[in-house]
């Protein structure tokens, strides 16, 4: 695995989409707490779920998002922006957050010179696969990947552990199997699962990292492969 360079000690401010999700907001915290961190802006509809000094909340639906496009300074963009088929209610919806929204925010990167985009999206990303959230997810890999911003960074996390604001059945009954002994017949467990903490930690400190270049980051290097 390539190394990349050392991290920078400028502060940086940084923008966060998906501040209210499972990992945008563990995300947050992360970024509250490093000192490297001077400003966290938040983009989104509903008020962030914590409060700090470094905090300020641009209240946006991204439907709409040029008109706040003016108000983005950032050195970073983390994207943890996502839903389910299920929440979403139809195909259309689940692709208008998952992709629509998504490439709109790898545009306004562009347009307002950020150099460094963060993407969360899933170990199973594949254009040929037949689930659509899959599938959607490869796409806006793609879409992303080909965006002119130097440094952009892909992360495929397979099952998340966490504490979600909503319960979801299908997820809980795979974590048991994992944590059982019958996950072992399938693997190193860290493969199969890991905390959105270290998830949102690996973000932070691979963003922080000058290397300025286009990688996809499996859930090996998610659960402390060789960075």
């Amino acid at each position: 695995m390539r190394k990349t360079s050392g991290h920078s000690n400028q502060e940086k401010s940084v923008l966060l989409a998906g501040a209210t999700g499972l990992v945008g907001s563990e995300l947050l915290l992360q970024l509250f707490a490093d000192s490297e961190i001077s400003k966290v802006l938040v983009l989104g509809r509903r008020e962030p779920p914590h409060r700090h000094p470094k905090l300020e909340w641009i209240k946006t639906d991204f439907e709409d998002l040029w008109s706040v496009a003016s108000e983005v300074r950032a050195e970073i963009l983390f994207c943890c922006l996502g839903t389910t088929r299920k929440k979403a209610k139809s195909p259309h919806e689940f692709r208008r957050v998952d992709f629509e929204f998504v490439r709109k925010l790898g545009r306004l990167c562009v347009y307002r010179g950020i150099p460094k985009f963060s993407l969360v999206s899933a170990r199973s990303a594949n254009l040929r696969s037949p689930w659509l959230y899959f599938r959607t997810k490869a796409e806006i890999e793609r879409e992303i990947l080909a965006l002119p911003i130097p440094q952009i960074q892909i992360f495929r996390p397979s099952l998340l552990e966490g504490q979600r604001p909503e319960s979801r059945l299908g997820e809980g009954i795979l974590l048991s199997l994992v944590r059982s002994p019958v996950g072992r017949l399938f693997g190193k467990r860290h493969l199969l699962s890991c905390s959105t903490s270290s998830l949102a930690g690996v973000m932070l400190k691979e963003a922080k990292r000058d290397s300025f270049e286009k990688r996809v980051y499996e859930m090996e290097d998610i659960s402390g492969g060789d960075l």
